[in-house]
């Protein structure tokens, strides 16, 4: 078996394949002689995890299928690794949930997609264990301006006393929430909570103390709205630029600060070059923590330590492990199995599955 090298690449721009797009690029990925590959949707476009033998190749790969320039600021090996439990890092941060869930539904499609060996599957859940070291390290957890408070922040730069501020979450998801929670803490007047599933929207707004939307009220909700927050998920465009315009002649002037928590986006980016419209993404609010200094060193610098021990760790155990021919054709054909059972079977209990997945693979093994 050759031996092949971890390598990630961060696309941006253009080349950046919509959330559509995922399986399709996996498809020809897959049909151009790649086993292993992940693609993680990040606020900036997507990251792409790869095993490849050859980075040159790989490189000329991207450049045909995703445009020219689209393999450049290539990791491979360690840099690689550490880029994608960088990424897992950030999401351990509890605003940034969603990204984790992004995580998660990445590393499924692949799953569906047969792309997922044992050399990604094992640093995947690498990226897993880091995730959860951080979310549950006080240290880290315990900081006095996160994500949600830069929110705050903001809030406050754009429209002064919160006493006076009317807001509207769109969508249910954690992060959303949590925005949504910290403003009302700070003084937030109203909040109004909206979900196409009403009665999601009415348990959200039994936990906030907030109110349900009329049904069918966006446009009503949205003139109305001084601060919106779109948290819906599933990486659908929730908010158009038309919808903003609309409310924006009618407030006439009064300016609109607008959260994006969705990961990808989930605004319109036209929406973006509206006047009085202050659109910020999750990783416009996270620069904005690190750029007002408001991140203590210590708190980055053990976010640091747990991504380099997971790292040492790693290596540690890959210099310890051998991998045979025959070892590397189990573990495949038990995967592949364990992929096939999961999307047949997925209500299946622990007995059933166990069971279907053995049988499975003894008769692939067979054949």
């Amino acid at each position: 078996m050759a031996h092949r090298i971890h390598i990630s690449v961060a696309v941006t721009g253009p080349a950046a394949v919509p959330h559509q797009g995922h399986d399709a690029l996996m498809t020809r990925l897959r049909d151009s002689g790649v086993t292993e590959a992940l693609i993680i949707r990040t606020p900036a476009g997507m990251d792409l995890h790869a095993m490849a033998a050859d980075t040159d190749e790989f490189r000329g790969l991207l450049d045909e299928l995703l445009g020219k320039g689209a393999g450049d600021g290539m990791a491979t090996g360690t840099e690689a690794l550490r880029r994608l439990l960088q990424s897992a890092a950030r999401t351990g941060d509890p605003v940034l949930a969603g990204a984790v869930d992004e995580l998660k539904e990445s590393h499924r499609r692949s799953w569906q997609a047969g792309m997922i060996g044992g050399a990604l599957q094992d640093r995947l859940q690498l990226a897993y264990q880091v995730a959860r070291q951080i979310r549950g390290d006080s240290l880290i957890q315990d900081r006095p301006v996160s994500i949600v408070s830069s929110v705050v922040h903001v809030a406050r730069g754009i429209h002064g006393d919160l006493a006076r501020v009317r807001g509207l979450l769109i969508g249910t998801e954690e992060a959303g929430e949590m925005i949504a929670a910290r403003l009302l803490e700070n003084g937030l007047a109203t909040l109004v909570v909206m979900h196409e599933r009403r009665h999601l929207a009415a348990a959200l707004a039994g936990r906030l103390g907030a109110t349900c939307a009329r049904e069918g009220g966006l446009e009503a909700e949205l003139v109305h709205a001084d601060i919106v927050i779109l948290s819906a998920g599933g990486g659908d465009r929730t908010l158009t630029a038309g919808d903003v315009s609309k409310a924006l002649a009618a407030r006439r002037a009064r300016p609109v600060f607008l959260v994006d928590a969705g990961v990808p986006p989930e605004a319109d980016p036209a929406i973006e070059s509206l006047d009085d419209v202050f659109y910020y993404t999750l990783d416009h609010l996270e620069r904005a923590a690190f750029e007002g200094g408001r991140r203590r060193p210590k708190q980055d610098e053990a976010t640091a330590v747990l991504v380099e021990n997971a790292i040492a760790s790693f290596a540690g155990h890959a210099s310890d492990s051998v991998d045979t021919e025959g070892a590397g054709r189990l573990r495949l054909v038990l995967e592949q199995a364990r992929s096939r059972v999961l999307a047949e079977s997925p209500d299946a209990d622990a007995f059933e599955a166990t069971a279907a997945l053995v049988d499975l693979a003894a008769r692939e093994i067979d054949t």
